[in-house]
């Protein structure tokens, strides 16, 4: 879903190469520069392979019977808004043999 509510950005994007085969890449979410938690991130899948997004610190992207275990993350729509919660680490990880390249940017918003 695009995102076209309001976002207030806590600092730059982050950018990550996301590798094929059940890889996994993890970004930082860091805090303002007044320390208040950024809650939401705003995600873009800028490359040609399907990424999927796993909060906090999993160990493996896994996939059984077609499911993977993480939120999926299409390739070249416009931007979106992942609530996270406060936590501060976001993984990614693709199934595809092909390498992607995420931008996140930590901040507040709706989804």
């Amino acid at each position: 879903m695009a995102q076209n509510a309001a976002f207030l950005s806590y600092g730059a994007t982050t950018q990550a190469t996301v590798t094929g085969n059940g890889g996994v890449n993890t970004i930082t979410i860091g805090s303002s520069t007044v320390g208040l938690p950024a809650l939401s991130a705003r995600v873009w899948n800028a490359g040609t392979a399907l990424a999927f997004i796993l909060v906090g610190t999993a160990t493996a992207l896994t996939v059984t019977g077609g499911l993977a275990n993480g939120m999926p993350c299409p390739q070249s729509v416009a931007p979106f808004v992942v609530r996270t919660g406060g936590v501060t680490l976001i993984q990614f990880g693709s199934t595809s043999t092909f390498t992607t390249t995420i931008m996140a940017t930590a901040g507040e918003g709706v989804s």
